[in-house]
């Protein structure tokens, strides 16, 4: 919906006030009917702050370099005889809800399959599962790609807070799948931890190897602040 540079909006029947509103292209509009006490008025009022973008997606957090490109030398094991499962943390710097989540992985040997999983974060090792996504055929053999990911869920990431990307298998015993790491798996450390476990066994971090993923998401915008001072003077 794309707002004029300037529209009349009625306060009461007898009177038009005039405001100049920027032009600004898919908004959110909150419809308040005006009414002519000066509680109703300033109640309309603020419901006019609350004109709220319809944000773009974008790039919560990524490790690859320019254009998706990642280390395609060697991968990180996951599952096989040593049964293991990898997890990179990462912190968003605003609130968004989920969209994507893309992943330079392969399958090398067993059961074409692969687990992903978006976890919170418990004392600094993967925790409870947010969201969990399970690939069949996803890949050829030692074949390097992107594996895009879809969330269905959406689940809101908070700001400041830490979550981790999970790769695991149904079968850890018998599948053995490849993550690829990013272009800069010794300075890795600036951007989250990296952890990994044999099967149920603890979790062991590292800041030294890094694995190519990114995160996607659309930002959650903050309430206005000068709506919310109107409110409380009501």
């Amino acid at each position: 919906m794309e707002i004029p540079a300037e529209m009349e909006i009625p306060v009461r029947r007898s009177n038009l006030m005039r405001l100049r509103l920027p032009a600004v292209k898919n908004l959110r509009l909150l419809v308040c009917a005006g009414g002519t006490s000066t509680r109703e008025a300033l109640l309309f009022i603020s419901c006019l702050v609350l004109l709220v973008p319809s944000l773009p997606a974008g790039t919560i957090v990524s490790s690859f370099g320019p254009g998706q490109t990642f280390n395609e030398s060697f991968v990180s094991s996951i599952g096989g005889s040593t049964q293991e499962s990898l997890a990179d943390s990462f912190t968003p710097s605003a609130t968004y809800t989920l969209n994507t989540i893309d992943l330079a992985a392969t399958w090398l040997a067993g059961p074409n399959q692969l687990t992903v999983l978006l976890t919170s974060d418990t004392g600094g090792v993967p925790g409870s599962t947010i969201e969990s996504f399970n690939l069949t055929n996803f890949s050829g053999f030692f074949v390097p790609g992107i594996i895009t990911l879809t969330s269905v869920l959406q689940p809101t990431l908070l700001a400041g807070t830490t979550y981790w990307v999970e790769l695991t298998a149904n079968d850890l015993v018998d599948t053995l799948d490849g993550w690829y790491p990013d272009l800069n798996v010794v300075t890795y450390g600036g951007f989250g931890d990296s952890a990994f476990r044999s099967g149920a066994g603890a979790w062991n971090v590292s800041a030294f190897v890094g694995d190519a993923f990114d995160v996607t998401g659309t930002a959650v915008p903050e309430p206005s602040s000068l709506a919310l001072l109107v409110i409380a003077l009501l």
